[in-house]
């Protein structure tokens, strides 16, 4: 789970275009409390709203590949099917969603949206008003795909500076993410 608690200042500077930067974070304190936020309550309420088959769920905390391609936590429905989950939680409550295009600027390392994920979905939770919006990765990343250029010079770009990386990202609003969301889930493609 990421927790993207300088968010908030970026989010009441987002009418400005550009690019903002925040003060630099440090990736183990952030860990720590993103393990920390695992155990919220929030979570499984979330869950059993979004999944009406819900039966448990368990947390993948442990550092691997699972958790580098984006699996924070593993939902077990009714029938045994399981689900793969990337957790982001906002101690605010924005209108606006971070799109990571770069986890490393300095490593030219793509963000979440631009590399291959093992996760079904990416949940966002705004902690302060309870709203949850559950993201389908394959229609969100054909979305940033398909908007990618306009994104860009749209939105404002979010610089996240941490000990050694700096991560960047585009604060899109939800109400654009969740329509484009919408006509990628219903994919049109010529074969020939």
């Amino acid at each position: 789970m990421k927790s993207l608690r300088c968010f908030a200042e970026a989010q009441e500077r987002a009418g400005m275009y550009g690019v903002i930067k925040v003060m630099q974070r440090n990736f183990k304190d952030d860990l720590k409390a993103s393990h920390e936020d695992a155990s919220l309550a929030i979570w499984e309420r979330a869950y059993r709203k979004l999944f009406v088959n819900y039966s448990s769920m368990a947390d993948n905390l442990t550092d691997g590949l699972g958790q580098r391609c984006g699996v924070d936590r593993v939902i077990i429905l009714t029938n045994s099917k399981t689900v793969k989950v990337d957790e982001k939680l906002i101690d605010g409550d924005y209108e606006k969603f971070f799109i990571e295009f770069k986890s490393s600027v300095e490593h030219n390392t793509p963000g979440w949206v631009e590399k291959e994920l093992l996760c079904d979905y990416i949940l966002y939770v705004f902690k302060k008003s309870g709203k949850c919006f559950l993201l389908p990765v394959p229609q969100l990343q054909r979305a940033y795909v398909k908007n990618k250029n306009k994104w860009h010079k749209q939105y404002v770009t979010f610089m996240q500076p941490n000990k050694g990386y700096t991560t960047a990202g585009l604060l899109v609003p939800i109400k654009v993410v969740m329509q484009e969301i919408a006509y990628s889930h219903c994919a049109k493609v010529e074969v020939e």
